[in-house]
């Protein structure tokens, strides 16, 4: 990945918002779930955002290894239709979980676009071939979604 792809791999943590926020408009839209599916749910979204936490971390780290986190992501998210279709409905859980495994998609053997994005940009804000400010402005895309995820849990369980 060149650094003239910048834009697109700085723009995958938008993206992940933009999902975060979809996800808030189908749980406004659907309030049919009992207390213990929402509570299943609430529990995976606390467990993303703590995956998203030591992501984040690994990122910044001087020799980044996210591997091990990506792969505890892939998991979480392997079951989001089943805790999210009686919050959110079938179709949009199915939607939601399939547009999220993109983000994390490792079929090109690496920790995926938006993780693999991250990382390059960090290596290209290294090499001064990007200024720090848009490196920092990528990276907090994480902070959000996590806080993100971590305020729709609370929304979901004590509503």
């Amino acid at each position: 990945m060149g650094p003239f792809e910048l834009r697109t791999m700085s723009e995958h943590g938008l993206l992940f918002i933009k999902m975060v926020f979809a996800l808030q408009d189908a749980i406004a839209k659907y309030s049919d779930a009992n207390e213990a599916d929402r509570v299943k749910a609430a529990e995976l979204l606390r467990k993303m955002a703590a995956c998203l936490k030591e992501i984040d971390q690994e990122v910044a780290a001087e020799k980044p290894n996210p591997t091990k986190h990506v792969g505890s992501m892939r998991v979480y998210l392997s079951t989001f239709k089943s805790r999210f279709a009686p919050v959110i409905g079938d179709r949009e859980a199915e939607k939601l979980e399939h547009e999220l495994m993109s983000l994390f998609d490792t079929t090109e053997g690496d920790d995926g676009p938006m993780i693999s994005g991250f990382i390059a940009l960090k290596k290209y804000a290294e090499e001064g071939l990007v200024d720090d400010e848009h490196l920092r402005a990528s990276l907090i895309t994480l902070v959000q979604v996590r806080e993100q995820l971590e305020a729709t849990a609370d929304v979901i369980e004590f509503e």
